[in-house]
C-alpha cells in the first residue's frame, strides 16, 4: 500500500488533482487475476466502487410528488402528512447548503468521473437555487468490495414553497422560520475542493474507512458568528455521523413510487439518481 498523499491540491489545481488520482490508480500495476489460496481470496484496495445516490425535487417533480402521495396504495399517508414529514426532516439540520441546479448536476460527474447530459425533464433554469444535504459514506460489500457513496437530498426553492403550501400549517413552523439563518450558499469551486479531498486518500486510508464504515455530513465553514450575518462558504467541513441520515429518506420515496406501479407514471418527473 502506498503512503498517504503528502500534498493536498487546492482550488484551481485541476492538473495536480488529475495527477493525484492517477497516482492512486494501481489497476495497471498488478496482475489482472488475483490468486486464490486455501485461506481465501486476495483483493486489491484499488478496486473501489464509487457511486452517487440522490433524490432531487424540482418544482415539476414536487407537484408530481404531492399527487403521488395522494394516490399511493400504501393507504396510511396523505399528501399533507407526507409533505410535513419531509419539511420537518429537511429543516431540522444546520448543514443545509445552497447549490445551483447546474452545480448539483455536476456532483455525480465530480464523484464518479462520468458526466452525463441533463435529462429532458430537467428545468432550463440552471441557476435556480437548491437546498441540499450532502453526505459521504464508505463501507465493505458482502463480496468484499469497497463501496464509497456520495448521498444527497436536494429540493429547489420553488419546490420547497409547493411543499409548504401543501403542508398547510396553522401557525408558523419553527424550522421554516429559521431556514434563512441556517442555509449557506456554496460555490462550485468549494464543492469541487471537497470532492477532491474525499478522493485524495491513500489505499490504506480508503480500506480503513470502508472497514470502519465511516460516514460524514458535509457542512459550511467558517461557522456563523452572528445571527443576521451569513459568511461566504470558504470550505466544506466533514462532520462524523453514526450512519447516513439520507439513505432511509431516499428509500422511503422509492417505496412510495414502487407502490403505484404498474400504473403508468412520468418517472422522469422525479429524479432519483443512482450512478456507478
Amino acid at each position: 500500500m502506498q503512503p498517504p498523499p503528502s500534498t493536498f491540491y487546492g482550488t484551481g489545481s485541476q492538473a495536480g488533482y488529475t495527477q493525484a488520482r492517477e497516482d492512486l490508480d494501481h489497476q495497471g500495476r498488478r496482475s489482472k487475476l488475483m490468486p486464490n489460496t486455501k485461506l481465501g481470496t486476495l483483493h486489491s484496495t484499488s478496486e473501489v466502487h464509487s457511486r452517487v445516490v440522490g433524490l432531487y425535487l424540482d418544482e415539476r417533480s414536487a407537484r408530481f410528488w404531492v399527487e403521488l402521495a395522494r394516490v399511493t396504495r400504501l393507504g396510511i399517508y396523505t399528501s399533507q402528512s407526507e409533505t410535513r414529514w419531509l419539511i420537518n426532516f429537511v429543516t431540522q439540520w444546520n448543514d443545509l447548503i445552497v447549490l445551483t441546479e447546474r452545480d448539483l448536476g455536476s456532483l455525480e460527474g465530480l464523484w464518479t468521473g462520468n458526466f452525463r447530459q441533463e435529462d429532458e425533464a430537467s428545468t432550463t433554469n440552471q441557476d435556480a437555487e437548491v437546498y441540499t444535504l450532502v453526505e459521504f459514506a464508505s463501507s465493505m460489500s458482502p463480496t468484499w468490495e469497497i463501496v464509497r457513496e456520495l448521498i444527497y437530498l436536494a429540493i429547489s426553492k420553488p419546490a420547497f414553497d409547493i411543499l409548504v403550501q401543501t403542508a398547510v400549517y396553522s401557525k408558523k413552523h419553527h424550522g421554516i422560520r429559521r431556514l434563512p439563518e441556517t442555509v449557506r450558499p456554496c460555490e462550485y469551486y468549494v464543492l469541487n475542493d471537497a470532492i477532491n479531498c474525499l478522493h485524495s486518500g491513500s489505499p490504506s486510508q480508503i480500506l480503513l474507512g470502508a472497514v470502519t464504515c465511516s460516514a460524514f455530513a458535509l457542512y459550511s465553514l467558517p461557522g456563523r458568528q452572528r445571527q443576521y450575518y451569513i459568511p461566504l462558504t470558504e470550505a466544506l467541513g466533514f462532520g462524523r455521523i453514526r450512519h447516513s441520515r439520507l439513505s432511509d429518506v431516499i428509500s422511503k420515496f422509492q417505496r412510495i413510487i414502487e407502490s403505484t406501479r404498474p400504473e403508468k407514471q412520468p418517472k422522469k418527473h422525479m429524479s432519483a439518481r443512482k450512478a456507478a
